[in-house]
């Protein structure tokens, strides 16, 4: 076993692609005998790792609104009255269970708790999923300020991307020896388990009377930054030329009403199922049996489009939005398709393309697996990270 003992702490709002990968992390570095301690509010998360056998213990965050002045500095008050809080907690994970090390997953956790972190002796790793450009562009500039004051007690930044290194270095200041990127990685299905699943997705096709459709899905978070609007829009347009094509949405979210309501505004009832949340082998069947796979987030803060790479594991073409990290996985025409953000015609013209291109359509998806096969293993992932643990402690 290994003398680096990690604490990681995530303060999010919903369980999805950042937690996984987490969840992965957290599983992979135990195996190779790196302690490994989630803190979080987030119950799923804590029940994803539970199956995984990684110690995880949930805490009651409070999550506050930064967009402004004033809310900003309200949420600066309150983190100074749990400051002391952290400060128990942080002693009992070092006396208990020998923590030497934080991994930080959260934006405010990282301006709030990084300058308690070092005082306390703890080597600090930040994993910046994102490019910093809302933050960067925000009117107001308080968090950005905090935020590079806490980047200078930093050990390690590590991102998934190269959006999100650079962005730390431009944005954030942090010296480029210390910001690294390490891919994402998935769960590799292998070649024979891809005819089980696309089996399972044909059953399900069969289920819901799609056989004869072109089928398209798309999987995300239901909330405005990840674009389903437009993909509806665009989906609309494909049915006004006749195109014979139907939508699974997997996922749920705040703005699950207002995209139902916009559905029938278009007169998609026929068109788009709204499946809420599946499980990983109904997503992955679903995923191998789409014709196409959509991910049109408008976020410039969007990370790695971990379900982007899932689907092209599946050997299912990927059509996404030219955001964040997501050009880290998807390179224009030679593995996928890439669009301009909130671009419903674009979208619509390269989903038509992809309908009537069948063997661009199989190009494209052999060329996604083969990619997602050399770059994006979880093992990759966890060997990189593991590296990086031991270079700060040694």
């Amino acid at each position: 076993m290994s003398n680096i003992k990690v604490l990681a702490i995530e303060n999010t709002t919903g369980f999805g692609g950042a937690e996984i990968q987490l969840g992965l992390l957290a599983e992979g570095l135990n195996n190779n005998g790196i302690y490994f301690h989630v803190l979080s509010n987030e119950k799923k998360l804590k029940e994803f790792l539970d199956e995984k056998g990684v110690d995880s213990t949930l805490i009651d965050f409070s999550i506050y609104e930064m967009s402004n002045k004033k809310n900003f500095i309200f949420s600066f008050l309150k983190w100074s009255f749990y400051i002391s809080k952290f400060k128990k907690i942080l002693e009992k994970f070092r006396d208990e269970k020998g923590i030497n090390t934080i991994y930080i997953a959260s934006f405010n956790e990282r301006i709030f708790l990084s300058s308690l972190i070092k005082r306390m002796g703890f080597k600090l790793i930040w994993m910046e999923h994102a490019d910093l450009y809302d933050w960067a562009h925000s009117k107001n500039p308080l968090p950005m300020i905090f935020y590079k004051n806490a980047a200078e007690k930093v050990d390690k930044v590590i991102s998934p991307s190269s959006a999100g290194r650079n962005s730390v270095i431009n944005d954030a200041k942090v010296k480029p020896d210390k910001a690294i990127i390490v891919l994402n990685g998935i769960p590799l299905v292998s070649r024979d388990s891809l005819k089980e699943y696309r089996n399972k997705g044909i059953e399900i096709r069969a289920k819901l009377n799609l056989e004869n459709k072109f089928l398209i899905s798309s999987l995300s978070r239901l909330s405005p930054e990840k674009g389903q609007e437009y993909l509806l829009k665009a989906i609309k347009n494909l049915k006004d030329k006749g195109f014979n094509i139907y939508c699974l949405i997997m996922g749920e979210g705040p703005s699950k009403k207002s995209l139902v309501n916009l559905c029938n505004e278009l007169n998609l009832a026929e068109q788009v199922n709204f499946l809420g949340f599946v499980s990983d082998k109904e997503k992955l069947a679903i995923l191998s049996a789409s014709d196409v796979f959509c991910f049109p987030s408008v976020w410039q803060m969007e990370g790695f489009g971990l379900v982007s790479a899932e689907a092209m594991m599946m050997n299912t073409p990927v059509i996404a939005s030219r955001v964040g990290g997501i050009p880290d996985v998807i390179r224009d025409k030679e593995n996928g398709i890439l669009v301009e953000p909130k671009n419903v015609e674009q979208l619509s013209d390269k989903i038509e393309l992809i309908y009537r291109d069948i063997k661009l359509r199989i190009k494209l998806a052999e060329k996604g697996r083969e990619y997602v096969e050399k770059i994006f293993n979880a093992d990759r992932m966890v060997r990189e990270t593991k590296k990086i643990l031991e270079e700060v402690l040694d």
